[in-house]
Formats: structure tokens, C-alpha cells, sequence
């Protein structure tokens, strides 16, 4: 039998699968019966990092329009507009920079997401224009809905680039699991040839492949429903977002409970090599991939 080099593999993964799930939020992105923006409270928080932080506080403009006399009010309503607008914009370009800084999504990946971002501003920065130019109430009433019915960016837009940027980080993250989980393979193999009972390891083995083909039908799961999320149709994009926060859940925990049996895995495989006298090379393949929490944007009634 050929000499055999004894391996194992430490496995670095500081901070792994902090993947985030998306908070289901209540469909109250409409305009009151009497043409009046409803009272909407956006709100995204993240741990020490919030998208929405720094954003203005519009509920006083509501009041000034609502108390304003009927020669103010278009002015009024146009300042609550703008705010509106402004706080959108603030939170998608907030959005935009933190994908961007995404070290574990491709570029073609980061470009998809942030143009999606970058069409929702371009047309949010028109629907200002048109308003700042609106001359009657009905119309600038409409306009300040259309706010809330057409572009729906707490609900709908922010949530679902946040889940699709989600699941691009989960597919990361796996693959570099998957790499290592061959690499223990390989050396568990090795110990078998070189005659030593590994019956055990490879039952912890074939957990983690269960584990890991689970988790990569979850994230393409979740990532199916994410995409299938649009303002048109607030419903299906309401179940759409939690079947994909669902599968988030799912592959995540998949994912963490795989990094545990292959810290087991190693820890075994290292204990096994140094038994011999023979023991030599210690590979330590630099994997610390880690996935950044990023919020979830959520409307509430107020």
C-alpha cells in the first residue's frame, strides 16, 4: 500500500450564516377614503446598521397639511410629498451602497440588484418633479398616493432585493461548505485506505451532503419567491415574501447545523491523524466567508 499523507482541515468559518429573514409586513401602503396619504410608519432595522436611519419624520407635515387653511394645504401636501419621496430614495441608496459592498455576490449580481434600485429612484425623482409642478389638490392627491399604491419600497421593493441579496450570500456560503466537505471526504478516505475503522466519520459525512442538498433547494426556493414579488400585486407579493422567508429560515439553519458537523467532522479526522506517528501535513484552507444581517424594511399602521 502507498505511503499515505496523513491530512485534516481546521475550518476557519468566524461568523458564519448570520442570513437574514424577512419580517412579514402588513398591507397598509394605501390613501385614505378621503384622498389623504395613509398614516404609514416605515420602519428597518438591522442590529448597529439601519437603512432608514437619519430618515425625516413626515407625520408632522401630515398634521400641518391636515390643520393648514385651503390656500396653504397644496403647498403643505406638496412638502409631505417631497419628504415622502426623499425618505425612499434615502433608504434605496442606502440599499444600493450595501449590496454593492457585498464581497460574497458577483458583479453581474450586484449590477442586477442595484439597477432594480436605480430605476425605483430614477422614477421616485420624476414623481417629485411632477409634484413640486402640480397646481390642484386632486391631482397632487393622487400623485402623493401614487407614493404608496405604485412604488410600495417598504413593503415590497426593499424586502425583495434584500431577499434576493440574501439568498446570493446563502448560495456563497454553501458552495464554500461544499468545498470543504470534499476535502474531509478526501481525507476520510485516505484513513479508510490506510485501514482504520471510519465508519463513524462518514456517518457525520453523509449528514452534512443531506444537509447541504437541503439548504441549496431552500435558497432556490427562497429565491424563486423573491423574484416573484412586484408592486402590482400586493397579495401574491405578501405570500410570495413569507414562502421565501420560509426557505430562508430553512436553508440557514440547514447551513449552520452543516458548519457544525464538519467542525465535528474535522475535529475527529485531526484526532485520528495525530494518532499516527506518521502524521504530518495540516492543511488550513483561509474559508472565513461571512454573511452580513441586513434589514428588513417593515410597514406599520400608526
Amino acid at each position: 500500500m502507498p505511503s499515505i499523507q496523513k491530512t485534516f482541515v481546521i475550518i476557519t468559518l468566524s461568523a458564519l450564516i448570520v442570513l437574514p429573514t424577512l419580517a412579514t409586513a402588513k398591507s397598509t401602503n394605501a390613501a385614505n377614503p378621503n384622498g389623504q396619504p395613509s398614516a404609514v410608519n416605515p420602519t428597518a432595522s438591522s442590529g448597529s446598521d439601519d437603512l432608514n436611519q437619519g430618515a425625516k419624520n413626515w407625520k408632522d407635515k401630515l398634521s400641518e397639511f391636515k390643520e393648514a387653511k385651503e390656500a396653504d394645504k397644496i403647498a403643505r401636501l406638496k412638502e409631505l410629498g417631497v419628504m415622502l419621496i426623499e425618505n425612499r430614495i434615502s433608504l434605496l441608496a442606502k440599499l444600493k451602497t450595501r449590496i454593492q459592498g457585498m464581497e460574497s455576490l458577483t458583479a453581474e449580481e450586484k449590477n442586477k440588484l442595484t439597477s432594480d434600485i436605480d430605476t425605483n429612484i430614477a422614477d421616485l425623482n420624476t414623481l417629485k418633479t411632477k409634484i413640486a409642478a402640480d397646481t390642484d389638490l386632486a391631482t397632487l392627491k393622487a400623485d402623493i398616493k401614487s407614493i404608496f399604491e405604485k412604488f410600495r419600497v417598504y413593503m415590497v421593493v426593499a424586502p425583495r432585493n434584500l431577499g434576493q441579496s440574501s439568498t446570493k450570500q446563502g448560495m456563497y456560503i454553501l458552495g464554500r461548505l461544499e468545498a470543504i466537505e470534499r476535502q474531509l471526504q478526501t481525507m476520510l478516505d485516505q484513513n479508510k485506505n490506510a485501514g482504520k475503522d471510519t465508519s463513524s466519520i462518514q456517518l457525520l459525512i453523509d449528514q452534512v451532503n443531506a444537509k447541504l442538498a437541503d439548504a441549496k433547494t431552500q435558497l432556490a426556493i427562497a429565491e424563486e419567491k423573491f423574484k416573484l414579488m412586484t408592486p402590482a400585486n400586493t397579495e401574491a407579493a405578501k405570500t410570495a415574501r413569507d414562502a421565501g422567508k420560509a426557505a430562508m429560515k430553512q436553508a440557514k439553519q440547514d447551513l449552520k447545523d452543516a458548519h457544525s458537523l464538519l467542525k465535528q467532522i474535522s475535529e475527529k479526522l485531526k484526532a485520528m491523524s495525530f494518532a499516527s506517528p506518521s502524521s504530518s501535513t495540516l492543511i488550513s484552507p483561509a474559508i472565513s466567508p461571512s454573511a452580513t444581517a441586513t434589514p428588513t424594511p417593515t410597514p406599520s399602521a400608526s
